[in-house]
């Protein structure tokens, strides 16, 4: 049987590994830089875990311990294109001809040499190994970042894995020029502030948050010499949050109902629903509901007014959607009492996106309804 193991991040001082047991790959902790049309080699090493755990408990004793056997090694570039395998099969055709795995059977070097750089050659390179072993597979790892400078006074800056990521996952930004020397020192500055928001050449975060969406440059001084890079736009995204039905006016024969949702990209359906179709645990699936593509107006996207019949004392609800995920806002029509709202939303914020309904009803009062429930869907 596979022994279960938890995986673990290393970092020395000039070389990353990821660990599981004897999982190990060592690549480059800083990003290497390099000019267009030049070589680079991008070092790489690694290891895997022994035969079974008898093996591990008697490789004390034992001169020899049978280890398993590599099936395939390859680089990719981040999650996108692989651009080569040890089997050489369907590599990117725009390396063809260009790479070369420098790792040979039984010496567990990685290394992957590239020349003629490009500029589209920026990126992270991961290095994936896949062995007979029957339960532990090699861990995720983050890689070793490449920037192609298209001089050598350049100085190029690189979000990995992308500079659209979802909140959440892990971002790194990577600075470097090929005129770089020990003396160099790097500086993070994000937008239009005048303070520095981190010293060297690497900044990350584990987790990123809406608030980390922005503008950044790398600015580096060697001695007097101070350069700017050029700017990145980051853009962190997430499902949609505080989705919440408002009603307009307060009274009337006829009563606009809007539902809006925080979002990015911004919602790009809304899809309104009646009744037992707006229970939390109603599967959506078998109820047809009212859905139309959002249209972008001003900071959000809102959709055009339709008309809709509504019973008294019953529920409609409002389900506001994006590539990411999706969240429901209800509203409950009492007869006598007119119209009371419970919301469904994360927390408080300035909604961007908008989807507007009309009900055609009698004269109503609003009635708030002091309960605010929590639900996400």
């Amino acid at each position: 049987m596979g022994h279960q193991c938890s995986y673990w991040l290393i970092i020395t001082l000039s070389m990353e590994g990821i660990l599981a047991g004897d999982w190990s790959v060592h690549v480059p902790l800083t990003p290497i830089c390099a000019v267009v049309g030049s070589s680079v080699v991008l070092p790489c090493s690694y290891d895997y875990p022994l035969s079974s755990d008898e093996s591990r408990r008697d490789a004390q004793e034992a001169a020899e311990v049978q280890e398993y056997k590599v099936q395939f090694e390859m680089w990719c570039l981040s999650d996108s294109r692989c651009i080569t395998q040890s089997a050489d099969i369907f590599p990117d055709p725009s390396y063809q001809n260009r790479v070369q795995y420098l790792g040979q059977p039984g010496t567990k070097n990685c290394s992957l040499s590239i020349s003629d750089l490009r500029p589209s050659d920026s990126g992270t390179y991961v290095f994936y190994l896949i062995t007979n072993h029957p339960d532990e597979k090699m861990p995720p790892q983050s890689g070793v970042q490449l920037l192609v400078a298209e001089s050598a006074s350049a100085v190029s800056v690189l979000a990995s894995p992308s500079r659209v990521i979802a909140e959440g996952e892990a971002l790194r930004l990577a600075c470097c020029s090929p005129a770089a020397t020990s003396q160099t020192s790097f500086r993070w500055y994000k937008s239009r502030k005048t303070s520095v928001i981190h010293n060297g050449q690497v900044w990350k975060t584990s987790e990123v948050t809406p608030s980390d969406s922005g503008i950044y440059y790398c600015q580096i001084q060697t001695r007097d010499k101070v350069q700017n890079s050029t700017m990145l736009a980051v853009a962190v995204q997430y499902p949609p949050r505080d989705t919440v039905i408002y009603m307009w006016p307060t009274g009337g024969l006829t009563v606009t109902l809007t539902c809006s949702s925080d979002a990015n990209p911004p919602v790009h359906t809304f899809t309104w629903y009646q009744g037992s179709a707006c229970s939390p645990t109603a599967d959506r699936s078998r109820y047809q509901g009212k859905q139309s593509l959002a249209a972008w107006k001003g900071r959000g996207s809102t959709q055009s007014s339709a008309n809709i019949t509504a019973e008294e004392n019953g529920q409609l609800c409002c389900v506001a959607q994006n590539s990411h995920g999706s969240q429901t806002s209800s509203v409950t029509l009492g007869g006598s009492r007119g119209l009371w709202i419970k919301k469904s939303f994360n927390k408080c914020a300035n909604p961007v996106s908008a989807v507007v309904f009309v009900l055609q009803k009698k004269k109503t009062t609003v009635e708030p309804n002091k309960q605010t429930c929590v639900q996400i869907i």
